[in-house]
C-alpha cells in the first residue's frame, strides 16, 4: 500500500466515523440520540461539543438566522419537496407550530461534562448546514499531519483545495 491510498484510506475512515456521529439518517448517530432525548444530559463525542459550539457562535453571529435547532421545519419542506406539494404552501398557523419546536437556547451544551441536554420538548437538531464543511476541515486536517500539501476534497459540493495541482492554481467550474 503506497504512502497515498494509505492517507486516503485513513481519510475515508475519518470521514465515515464522523458522518456516524452526525447524520439524522444513522439510528445510533449522536445527534439521533440527542434529538430522541429532551432534559437529560446525554454524553457526546469532543467532535459533537466542537460542532455544536460553533453553531451557536454562527447563531449569534447570524442574530439567529442560522439556527440548528430547526430540524423539525427544515423535514416539513424536505417532505414537501419529496411528496412534489412544494406548491401547496402551509398556513401560518401550519408554520407557527413547527417553529415552536425551534429553539437555539433549548440546547445546553457542558462542554466539561461533555454532555448535551435537549431543554425544549420536541426540538430537532439538524447539522446538515454545517456538518460537511467541518468533516471536509478535518479531513484537511489529516491529511496536512501526513506531510501532505496538495490534495482536493469533494464532498458532495463542498470543495477544499489544498496547495496547488500539478504546480497549477486549482480550477473549479460552477
Amino acid at each position: 500500500v503506497s504512502g497515498d491510498e494509505a492517507t486516503s484510506r485513513l481519510v475515508h475512515s475519518e470521514v465515515k466515523r464522523l458522518e456516524k456521529i452526525f447524520s439524522t439518517y444513522e439510528t445510533e448517530s449522536e445527534v439521533s440520540l440527542l434529538n430522541a432525548s429532551y432534559d437529560t444530559p446525554v454524553k457526546v463525542s469532543d467532535e459533537m461539543v466542537e460542532l455544536l459550539l460553533m453553531a451557536k457562535n454562527i447563531n449569534e453571529m447570524t442574530k439567529g438566522v442560522f439556527d440548528i435547532s430547526c430540524g423539525n421545519l427544515y423535514d416539513y419542506w424536505k417532505e414537501k419537496i419529496n411528496r412534489g406539494s412544494l406548491f401547496i404552501l402551509p398556513t401560518d398557523s401550519e408554520i407557527l407550530a413547527i417553529r415552536d419546536t425551534c429553539a437555539s437556547d433549548g440546547i445546553e451544551i457542558d462542554p466539561d461534562a461533555k454532555t448535551v441536554t435537549i431543554k425544549k420538548r420536541g426540538l430537532k437538531i439538524d447539522l446538515a448546514a454545517i456538518a460537511k464543511g467541518y468533516i471536509v476541515d478535518k479531513a484537511i486536517e489529516l491529511i496536512k499531519g501526513e506531510g501532505i500539501t496538495s490534495a482536493l476534497i469533494n464532498a458532495g459540493g463542498d470543495l477544499y483545495c489544498l496547495g496547488e495541482n500539478d504546480y497549477k492554481k486549482w480550477r473549479v467550474g460552477l
